[in-house]
């Protein structure tokens, strides 16, 4: 907040000449993005606003407080116009990385064009600097192979004239030598790896195993990616932002390879759903991707990604790329089986290709030894893979495969293993989470009631959250295990996706009345409940007073938590095929209107916290609003909004060291204040 004040108070004096002090401080109020300073300045009263985005703020200044006050009265209509401004630029940025692809599609294109003028010239010349390359390297290993025969035969030859003793001897010094040498050379040949990480809480899950296999094969995980020697990027491939993000992300990471030569260059592995929807193409259109991977070959990374940086390979890291399905049954990496993905010439290796893709079904495997990159109080536990659905709009079947449960035991062991490592709270994840043990009812007859009792039994966990959740699998015992079930978060995550009953027919989804329905019962059978939704905006013929009963219906719910999207074509829906398109300014309005509409209802809700008392986890300290961020039940990580939590007075002067505030704790704080959506709290 001084920060904050100081920029007024830098920016007042040099507009007016005057210098402005503290000591002219009238007013001062803070929230998480405005500072408002009412202050003297020549003889008469200023307002001076400090509007914050992260670190970076912009300062405001009204001559008078009567101006302010005017402003005041027209917030919304401000923030309205404001949120347009930023659209049309949005808009306008992104018509322009629109122009700068279809150029860079256009030259690739053309240069494609070219080639296969003369393709069997082209295979020619491809074909004719392999084999020089391939001639090259050979000679080079047997001019080697027959200068070490040579010393070898000299050597033994010497050694014929030792007295066998010293023979002996200096052969002991030879091997510890060796020992010596092959030390260094496998600790010089230590490779860094690191990751982009994008898309949803479950490619998160997917990133973690991926640098858990990693990390057990002998590379190190860096974070500076300009220091790392190959750049994984885990991408997202679910709407257009998110492809396009992922896009970006590999041209960045191949931007760090201009000016350097080819033995120092990075090699760029792209994972996820991107890779898994898209495969050939995506590397034929990317040709700056090394490989491209699919979830099936993400066992095979570390063997891929080592002989490709020239790193020798030992047979115990080679043993623990391995996989373990809940069937007990193996998924070995084909390296580690045979090589069947590369020519070989002796110890020389050159692959064959880089696309490795796979079913979209693969087995389930261990995700118990990962590499963490959430923090270690809050983790998120796949109970379930793929989807059955045949919503319209929705691609993922597509690449994530069928519904498929994940079995009974490997889950509660993996509970207790992130238990151990001092997991507070469990983010249970799926497609559908709430279907998970429908497919497995004939071999294990439990359902996810079951398996939250007893998940709630192991140790060291306090909170378990149920997250994409779908309207059709709420069972009474499941309703009845949350109400009931102290740890079981009373926050539960349904995305509807529209609710008048056209849209939802057009989309496939179950009807209106069934998601009404499902709603009251549920805020009736579990006290204090919380319900989180996400709504499409802009759904192919979704007409005006469709638009209008959606936010009609928003407001007399009031959703605790509510997030909406524009609606983005997806390649092989059937809904990218209707007719009666809505246009992209429309979409986008739209959702606008939604989010506004739910800011208001938001902000209420928080209200109505005030002068509670909760138990807030907290997640780390915030050095710009100088104070810890943590979050109740009713908050997801990632997507929903904080709690501020500050010391007490008394406990600032206690001298005991427990009661300091450290990340990962579980506190009982009282809410004292509301700052927009995000509560202020105490510890106590």
């Amino acid at each position: 907040m001084l920060h904050q004040i100081s920029e007024c108070f830098f920016f007042l004096s040099n507009q007016t000449k005057q210098q402005i002090c503290f000591k002219r401080l009238l007013f001062a109020s803070l929230s998480l993005s405005l500072c408002v300073c009412v202050c003297v300045c020549k003889g008469r009263m200023c307002v001076c606003m400090y509007v914050t985005r992260g670190r970076k703020g912009r300062v405001f200044v009204f001559g008078s407080l009567l101006n302010f006050l005017h402003l005041v009265s027209k917030t919304r209509a401000l923030f309205q116009k404001t949120k347009l401004c930023i659209r049309k630029r949005h808009i306008s940025s992104l018509s322009n990385q629109n122009a700068q692809r279809m150029q860079t599609q256009n030259l690739i294109q053309s240069q494609q064009s070219e080639r296969l003028k003369q393709p069997f010239i082209a295979s020619v010349s491809f074909i004719r600097s392999s084999k020089n390359n391939l001639d090259r390297r050979t000679k080079s290993f047997r001019k080697d192979w027959n200068s070490r025969r040579t010393m070898t035969a000299r050597s033994s030859k010497s050694e014929t004239r030792l007295p066998s003793d010293r023979a002996v001897k200096l052969k002991d010094e030879d091997e510890e030598e060796e020992k010596k040498m092959m030390t260094t050379t496998m600790t010089k040949k230590k490779k860094k790896i690191s990751l982009v990480g994008l898309g949803c809480p479950k490619n998160t899950v997917d990133a973690e195993v991926i640098l858990g296999d990693m990390k057990r094969n002998d590379f190190e995980i860096v974070e500076n990616h300009e220091d790392a020697d190959a750049i994984i990027i885990n991408s997202c491939g679910f709407i257009d932002d998110a492809k396009s993000e992922s896009v970006q992300a590999i041209l960045e990471a191949a931007r760090l390879n201009d000016g350097l030569d080819g033995k120092r260059k990075k090699k760029i592995v792209v994972t996820g759903c991107l890779a898994q929807r898209y495969g050939e193409d995506l590397q034929k259109e990317l040709p700056e991707a090394d490989f491209v991977v699919g979830f099936e070959n993400y066992a095979m990374l570390p063997d891929l990604i080592g002989d490709a940086l020239g790193r020798t390979r030992n047979s115990s890291s080679t043993s623990t790329t391995t996989a373990t399905t809940t069937t007990s049954s193996t998924i070995v990496s084909p390296f580690a089986l045979k090589n069947t993905n590369v020519i070989t010439n002796t110890d020389l290796l050159i692959p064959k290709k880089k696309t490795f893709i796979g079913t979209n079904s693969p087995p389930f495997r261990s995700e118990i030894e990962r590499h963490r990159i959430t923090p270690k109080h809050s983790a998120y536990l796949r109970v379930a893979e793929g989807c059955d659905h045949k919503c319209t709009f929705c691609a993922i079947p597509s690449f994530r495969g069928k519904f498929r449960s994940k079995k009974f035991d490997p889950i509660i062991d993996e509970a207790k293993a992130l238990g151990q490592l001092g997991a507070k709270e469990l983010c249970l994840i799926a497609e559908d989470t709430n279907q998970w043990g429908m497919d497995l009812r004939q071999q294990d007859g439990r359902g996810l009631a079951e398996l939250l009792e007893k998940l709630a039994e192991v140790d060291g966990i306090e909170w378990i959250r149920i997250l994409y959740a779908y309207p059709s699998y709420f069972s009474e015992e499941l309703i009845t295990a949350i109400a009931d079930i102290p740890e079981v978060c009373k926050y539960i995550d349904i995305p509807l996706q529209h609710i008048t009953n056209l849209s939802l027919l057009r989309m496939n989804r179950p009807p209106r009345q069934h998601a009404e329905d499902l709603l009251y019962k549920l805020r009736d059978r579990i006290p204090n409940l919380a319900l989180r939704t996400t709504f499409i905006s802009g759904f192919p013929g979704e007409t005006e007073e469709e638009h209008e009963e959606l936010m009609r219906f928003c407001r007399e719910f009031k959703f605790e938590r509510l997030g909406a999207f524009a609606y983005s074509e997806e390649d092989g829906t059937p809904a990218a095929q209707y007719p009666d398109q809505v246009n992209n300014d429309t979409r986008a309005l739209r959702r606008d209107q939604l989010v506004a509409q739910q800011q208001e209802i938001s902000e209420q809700f928080a209200v109505s916290r005030v002068g509670e008392t909760m138990n807030v986890l907290i997640d780390n300290w915030d050095e710009d609003m100088q104070a810890w961020v943590g979050r109740s039940s009713l908050e997801a990580p990632d997507i929903d909004p904080v709690v501020f939590v500050s010391e007490d007075a008394d406990s600032k002067t206690s001298s005991s060291a427990s009661e300091k505030i450290e990340p990962g704790q579980m506190r009982k704080c009282k809410i004292v204040g509301s700052s927009l959506f995000d509560l202020e709290a105490v510890c106590l």
